[in-house]
């Protein structure tokens, strides 16, 4: 999974008290770092403060304790509207908000502890969840559980807190949330909508005087092309697309498409239309030649599939 770049929210936190600070994608990185640094703003960054599949997939942009914060943000306000501007005519992939806490040993424990009371405001602790989870985990894992009929979805849900890191003491994050009502399961929305009402009625509370940083962020719920793809095939991929010529390909683009469908089929990948099309539209190509690369692909592969039907029965092992 990836992280959502254009629509991750950019906005000053100041939960707990460890400072204010601003969580970025990798694709707001750069833009917004400049963008401060334009400004004269200092800061400190924590580039792995989250990774996914063991890349850095958010950063934490540190402010000062006498930070501007009406100005970061105007600052923030203007990054966005620029990412939003390039990124509106791109691929929109389902996403799905992710939560982490994030603190020193001290705070954690602290928090875990305040974790562990039978409710907090209109949520209620589920034990009985917690204990058919902590089946399924390692044994010193912490799990806590909380339940609501979130207003916002009209239905009663559960958020499972677990915790991980060295000794299980460095971060907690959501890693479920189910509905306990109805057999209909969550859509994307309504799962959002628990887990910022977990976040906003539950967890802000508890670490309001804690040096703790909630980070919250979207992540793709479709792998991506990029994520399917063996080395070779991904390596063909871009050199195809760093070269070609997106509103009218030529043959030496053709070849190398070409390389890239063979790749594929030595690799034995299944591919699917509407994910090459997401990835061509990410990429900017023309209609055109979105269209024709599709069926180039899907022509080229079952070419090469009967190819390997025919040899087969003239060759047989």
């Amino acid at each position: 999974m990836q992280t959502s770049a254009t629509d991750a929210p950019l906005s000053v936190s100041t939960d707990g008290t460890a400072g204010p600070y601003v969580v970025v994608t990798a694709a707001q990185f750069r833009p917004v770092t400049e963008a401060l640094r334009a400004e004269g703003i200092s800061f400190r960054v924590d580039e792995d403060a989250v990774l996914l599949n063991r890349m850095p997939a958010l950063a934490v942009i540190n402010l000062g304790s006498g930070v501007d914060v009406g100005q970061v943000q105007r600052v923030l306000d203007r990054v966005a509207a620029d990412l939003q501007t390039t990124g509106k005519h791109r691929h929109r992939s389902p996403t799905r908000q992710e939560l982490v806490v994030r603190g020193d040993v001290a705070a954690i424990q602290e928090l875990r502890r305040r974790l562990e009371v039978a409710s907090v405001k209109e949520w209620t602790r589920r034990t009985d969840i917690e204990a058919r989870s902590r089946k399924t985990v390692p044994q010193r894992t912490s799990v806590y559980c909380f339940s609501k009929q979130v207003p916002a979805i009209g239905r009663q849900a559960a958020v499972l807190l677990r915790g991980r890191g060295p000794g299980d003491g460095e971060e907690l994050y959501v890693s479920s949330v189910v509905p306990l009502a109805g057999r209909e399961p969550l859509s994307l929305e309504q799962h959002d909508e628990v887990v910022s009402d977990f976040r906003n009625t539950l967890l802000k509370p508890l670490v309001r005087d804690l040096s703790i940083r909630i980070l919250y962020y979207d992540v793709n719920t479709k792998l991506s092309l990029e994520e399917i793809l063996s080395p070779e095939a991904l390596a063909r991929l871009r050199a195809f697309s760093m070269v070609a010529n997106k509103g009218n390909l030529h043959s030496l683009d053709m070849r190398r498409w070409a390389e890239f469908i063979g790749q594929t089929h030595l690799d034995d990948t299944v591919i699917g239309r509407e994910l090459l099309a997401a990835w061509l539209d990410d990429e900017d190509f023309s209609q055109d030649q979105h269209n024709r690369l599709i069926d180039e692909f899907e022509s080229g592969r079952q070419l090469l599939n009967v190819y390997d039907e025919e040899r087969r029965e003239k060759c047989p092992e």
